[in-house]
């Protein structure tokens, strides 16, 4: 009988143990869920900074951008680009055009010596 107490006191003593265990594992693997979820939140926050301050430098740009366009439109006049006639736009499109072939040809020509 006594043999049978010693027996079912060690099974006892065992499971306590699995018990154990099993509590530590399952804390550790929660506060590696938890540190998971920090560094994701870390990374999504440092990403959101990013983005806003890549809005600020293009508001910047913008900004830029639309004074000197307000400056170009002031020293030429709307009226005088509209009464051109496309003739003589495509005229300098093609010198410009032309120009640009003759350089690389030239460039070309250079690069082959």
């Amino acid at each position: 009988m006594i043999e049978l107490a010693l027996l079912f006191i060690v099974i006892i003593g065992l499971l306590w143990i699995v018990v154990q265990e099993l509590q530590h594992f399952f804390e550790t693997y929660s506060s590696l869920d938890e540190n998971i979820y920090a560094t994701d939140f870390e990374n999504k926050l440092k990403k959101l900074k990013a983005i806003t301050s890549w809005q600020e430098a293009n508001k910047e740009i913008n900004s830029v951008i639309a004074k000197r366009l307000a400056e170009m439109e002031q020293k030429i006049p709307v009226s005088q680009t509209q009464n051109e006639d496309p003739e003589m736009l495509a005229s300098a499109f093609k010198q410009v055009l032309h120009s640009s072939l003759n350089l690389l040809k030239g460039t070309e020509y250079h690069s082959e010596r």
